[in-house]
């Protein structure tokens, strides 16, 4: 009996954040490892033509939704984000115990966020969330109903996290929990702190081997699907990882399957 590809998903966040994220994100997609990009749908995104007709037909988009970091869509949550005109998680967390935010507002805010994408010809295959913010307990439930609406709560990225080193930490502890709790994909994960993420030097030989060792233990564990987030606009180690025809070779000595928005790539 053959052995049972081993499912990746290498997304590739924060399209449309600025013109240089964009170039980056088209180039390691051009590698062919990563075959799936995250959008934002910020006022002051840029969703430059060429580049998203260079990677359609070849990727797939979500919406990475987001409640973080950059300035809201909707009324309500610019009202309370007020000066400061956007929100850390912390203040998220504040004005939902508060109920100065609903979650009838959140899902308000992220249907805006939808509707910006597709009205930028963007067809949407998934949803995740910018900084995680679906990993968060007062948060999980509602993304997931609002997936659920949209038809793309199977497509949702995991909330339940994997270190990288296969250790379990406090932060996959707690995922974990939450996940289990709610029901939500006991068998997929999300996983973090890989090689190069948040660095610009990265020895490729060294993390190649890193990837090696990964794979050769990841597989012995039944999980249905990795997802591998990256960041190609904030790490010039990740484009060269994830650009290099090295790492695809040895994603194939592992029996890897490229995921592509849910289909799997021959």
């Amino acid at each position: 009996m053959s052995e049972e590809p081993l499912k990746l998903y290498f997304v590739a966040d924060d399209y449309g954040v600025s013109a240089e994220t964009n170039e980056a994100i088209a180039r390691v997609c051009a590698g062919g490892i990563v075959r799936s990009v995250s959008v934002l749908a910020g006022e002051q995104c840029v969703f430059s033509p060429e580049n998203v007709r260079g990677l359609a037909g070849e990727v797939a988009f979500g919406a990475h939704l987001y409640l973080t970091d950059l300035p809201p869509l909707t009324s309500k949550l610019k009202e309370v984000a007020g000066l400061a005109g956007r929100f850390s998680k912390v203040e998220v967390l504040r004005a939902l115990l508060l109920r100065r935010v609903s979650y009838p507002d959140v899902e308000t805010e992220f249907a805006a966020q939808m509707d910006c994408l597709r009205a930028h010809g963007f067809e949407l295959k998934f949803v995740d969330t910018h900084q995680n913010i679906h990993g968060m307990p007062l948060l999980l439930e509602v993304v997931r109903r609002f997936t659920r609406k949209q038809g793309l709560d199977r497509a949702l990225r995991p909330s339940w996290q994997l270190d990288f080193s296969l250790r379990l930490g406090l932060r996959a502890l707690l995922s974990g929990m939450q996940a289990l709790r709610v029901g939500f994909r006991p068998r997929a994960r999300v996983v973090v702190e890989c090689p190069g993420y948040g660095v610009n030097e990265v020895p490729l030989d060294e993390a190649l081997k890193q990837w090696d060792r990964f794979l050769a233990e990841v597989k012995e564990r039944d999980y249905d699907a990795l997802y591998v987030p990256c960041h190609p606009g904030c790490s010039s180690a990740e484009i060269k990882i994830y650009s290099s025809s090295a790492f695809l070779e040895l994603l194939r000595q592992h029996n890897v399957s490229l995921m592509n928005g849910g289909e799997e790539l021959k």
